[in-house]
């Protein structure tokens, strides 16, 4: 049976996302968007306000965007905001309503909702919302690497007796 935990409590939040590192977890309330330290459930981030935020993404690369927010707006915008300035910049219109957003892990794009359709939002070479395919995320190559130490040091252990 799957048991839940607590992470952050009295969060009225829609659209939540985390950080690249893994330690913030973001939320669309009430005109903006919110992020808690995971750890620790205290607020850190609140963005300026950006009037309808939903859905919200967070940009993975090591570009230039890395650590930006991107919020599927019920009014049909999309907006980028700085983590370090808290201030959106619109950077798409002419949507329906705005709602739900969704990780396309075959190539590191960004799905998002709209009443009559399903938009695709990528940000460039080398920028991605999550790992692009046979990009292994550093726990999982750290993991591999350790087990290919362990698997030599035994071959070289059988090796010498």
């Amino acid at each position: 049976m799957a048991k839940t935990t607590h992470v952050i409590v009295n969060a009225d939040v829609d659209g939540i996302s985390v950080s690249p590192d893994g330690q913030i977890v973001y939320g669309a309330a009430f005109g903006y968007i919110y992020g808690w330290n995971i750890a620790s459930g205290t607020q850190v981030f609140q963005s300026a306000y950006i009037g309808s935020p939903d859905g919200t993404a967070v940009i993975q690369s090591s570009g230039g965007l890395a650590g930006s927010i991107i919020s599927n707006n019920n009014d049909g915008t999309v907006d980028l905001i700085d983590p370090v300035t808290r201030f959106a910049t619109v950077i798409a219109t002419g949507g329906t309503r705005g709602d739900y957003v969704g990780l396309d892990t075959t190539n590191g794009s960004l799905f998002l909702s709209q009443t009559d359709s399903i938009e695709r939002l990528s940000c460039g070479p080398g920028c991605y919302f999550t790992p692009p395919p046979g990009v292994p995320e550093p726990s999982t190559a750290s993991l591999c690497l350790g087990g290919l130490l362990l698997a030599g040091w035994r071959v070289l252990r059988r090796r010498s007796a």
